[in-house]
């Protein structure tokens, strides 16, 4: 820095930042300005009050960081035999600063809500390339004459580069080195100057502190060799750096878990896209108030022309939030609804659901009750329906790979040598799967005030409520007992003890039929398929065994996923059909070899059971009088049951645990049973 002119910037995570007049013409251009009115992290907010960082102060940062990047290798391109000239350092830097050039408002969202309107190919790189090199913009003139005519196109080429080495491993032969690509490859990989600011800044602004790495320690770590196997230069870290990558790749991983993928910043990016749709159905029709008010560059969306990106560089966060707090007021409910939603926080019912697969039957099954009421429209195009399906995973094996090198000079993928990427691996076999994120949002009272049809409502809230109860684990204890006598027995033990109310909710008759193949698949994986008849109802049910569970011989619990859904037709292809993905057993089961193997009428008498000092801890009891009816032999059997399951939040289990070992010390009578009603039926009738 001695010598040269420029200006310190003080950042809250790098400390003084020193910027020389050449770069620091670039920043003070209108374009780079802009990036101070866009968020870093868009809508993130509205749950972390610290996030109002900028993709200003990320570029600035990421210059930093590049910076220190290049004077770590520099030495080491000279042991290669590469030489960094002045002008390759000045792009590599120029490109740190400018990556970002070309991200609209509210980040990353904005590229969702592009492709939504028709410009599928476009992204924040191609973009900043386009404003790089377009002549009418204040940042090629300021980077041709500080820097000369080639400049913008070789500071493209390494951001288009960074763009390509997401898709395609490293391609320069050492003897043709191709030094722009290895410059991009420090600027976005799984470990790059990018990476490595945002992780930073975006800790300290969220007060996530699992973000935060060792950075000086982390550019240590990286390395250059030749990998022999392409004879091609890459990027690698020594081996004794394990340690510190790992942090960067689990700190990732963990921001992308608890920051980036929040759902309510999740479910407000995707309202966003919906108020700008809506939007554009409005200015199609020529409904939209002040359409002629809108920036050019909205105008140019709406109307699908040839993307402009001098009119799209004038858009950032705060005119799109001025758009956004007028349309509050607009005369179309659905649009101000929208809006409401976004300026005021006023969030969507959430619903979590376990698969992706359980986004696509409620979508599928929505369409079908929206047009039998006579709506002309799918479940894609209600803006009162948002859906989001993410996939985490701590490091991706297939592009961008980290290479260690051991100490005799060997380099192995990240993945096969760290313990902490593969503790999920075992005996070779990789079964892991990417932990998903899958949420449905639903606004009811967009529902009610767009269509204005009471009976619709009542069937999207039921379809609603029927898949948020579908992902629940059924935690119970199980008891045979020889005689109805003992069901008295068990109601007066409750009810002595200190506290607990029990409210009666009467007798009903029962049928269940489970399904099983010929050889009892089902049985033998401890799965049970059934479809429960009261009266006119019919209810399918999936139970599986939950993996963990490691319940001992004498214990009464039984841990188990519950899987359920109503029928309309009531038979079991319609039922397999809504379980797509819950249990990898029965997706390979062809639905026609299933056949009833079991059937079985109760008459349940079922009880309510709560705490008088805490009425949030719910429990339910059933006393079932059974009998079983075996389908391959036509034996029957009968034995009577007593079942207490929890029904309340997973910490009151030690409420649930309390209560039985209680009944299980006082009453001898109690028959500690671990067998599913299927599995007892068939032992009993075999």
């Amino acid at each position: 820095m001695i010598g040269k002119k420029g200006k310190i910037i003080r950042d809250v995570v790098h400390g003084d930042i020193f910027i020389d007049d050449r770069f620091m013409a670039v920043v003070d251009t209108k374009e780079f300005q802009r990036l101070r009115r866009i968020k870093q992290l868009s809508v993130a907010n509205m749950v972390f009050p610290g996030a109002e960082h900028t993709r200003f102060a990320h570029c600035i940062g990421t210059f930093h960081v590049m910076r220190q990047i290049i004077e770590h290798f520099e030495p080491l391109f000279q042991k290669c035999g590469l030489k960094i000239e002045e002008k390759d350092k000045n792009a590599a830097l120029m490109a740190a600063l400018l990556h970002d050039i070309g991200h609209g408002p509210y980040s990353h969202a904005f590229e969702g809500v592009l492709k939504e309107l028709g410009y599928q190919n476009v992204n924040h790189e191609q973009l900043g390339a386009q404003i790089i090199t377009n002549e009418n913009t204040e940042i090629y003139s300021v980077l041709v004459k500080e820097f000369g005519d080639e400049f913008p196109g070789a500071v493209a080429d390494i951001i288009l580069k960074k763009q390509k080495i997401k898709e395609n491993a490293f391609k320069g032969s050492v003897k043709k080195p191709d030094l722009q690509f290895v410059l991009s490859s420090l600027l976005s990989s799984q470990l790059d100057a990018d990476r490595m600011d945002y992780m930073l800044r975006d800790a300290w602004y969220t007060g996530a502190k699992y973000g935060t790495i060792d950075l000086s320690r982390t550019i240590s770590a990286m390395s250059l060799a030749v990998n022999p196997e392409n004879d091609n230069f890459c990027v690698c870290v020594g081996e004794r750096y394990l340690v510190d990558i790992e942090n960067c790749l689990l700190g990732r991983y963990q921001m992308h878990k608890e920051v980036y993928f929040h759902s309510i910043k999740c479910e407000m990016e995707e309202v966003i896209s919906k108020i700008l749709l809506r939007a554009k159905i409005l200015y199609k029709e020529d409904k939209l108030r002040d359409a002629e008010q809108l920036p050019d560059a909205i105008k140019m969306m709406f109307e699908r022309e040839l993307f402009d990106v001098t009119k799209y560089i004038l858009l950032d966060d705060n005119i799109m939030y001025y758009l956004f707090w007028k349309w509050t007021q607009d005369k179309d409910p659905e649009l101000a609804a929208l809006c409401d939603t976004l300026v005021n926080r006023n969030k969507y019912s959430k619903f979590v659901v376990k698969s992706e697969s359980d986004i696509d039957n409620f979508k599928q099954e929505l369409t079908e009750i929206l047009q039998k009421a006579g709506c002309d429209t799918t479940a894609e195009e209600e803006s009162f329906l948002l859906t989001v399906c993410d996939k985490l995973k701590m490091y991706k094996s297939n592009k961008e790979n980290i290479l260690v090198q051991d100490g005799f000079g060997n380099l192995h993928d990240i993945g096969e040598v760290s313990r902490v990427l593969n503790f999920g691996i075992q005996d070779n076999k990789e079964n892991k799967k990417d932990e998903e994120k899958n949420y449905i949002f639903v606004n009811f009272d967009l529902v009610r005030n767009k269509y204005h049809n009471e009976q619709l409502y009542s069937q999207i809230k039921r379809l609603t409520e029927k898949y948020k109860s579908r992902n629940q684990v059924e935690r119970e204890a199980k008891y045979i007992v020889d005689s109805t006598s003992v069901w008295d027995e068990v109601k007066s033990k409750i009810s002595s003890l200190n506290g607990y109310v029990i409210e009666d909710r009467g007798t009903k008759k029962q049928i269940d039929t489970y399904y099983d193949t010929a050889d009892g698949v089902l049985k033998k994986h401890d799965i049970t398929l059934r479809i429960r008849e009261v009266g006119d109802y019919k209810l399918c049910t999936l139970k599986t065994p939950v993996k963990a569970q490691t319940n001992a011989q004498n214990d009464s619990h039984s841990v188990r996923y519950e899987y359920e859904e109503e029928l309309d037709k009531g038979n079991i292809q319609e039922g397999i059909r809504l379980f797509r993905g819950k249990s990898e057993i029965l997706d390979e089961i062809k639905t026609n070899v299933l056949k009833p193997a079991l059937i079985v009428e109760n008459n349940r008498k079922k009880f309510d059971i709560t705490e008088q000092k805490d009425n949030s801890v719910k429990l339910e009891m059933v006393f079932d009088d059974v009998t079983y009816r075996n389908c391959e032999n036509s034996k029957e059997a009968r034995d009577y049951q007593v079942e207490i399951e929890l029904k309340s939040e997973y910490l009151h289990e030690i409420r649930l645990r309390l209560l039985t070992e209680e009944l299980e010390s006082s009453i001898s009578e109690l028959q500690i049973n671990m067998l599913s009603k299927y599995k007892r039926g068939l032992e009993l009738t075999n």
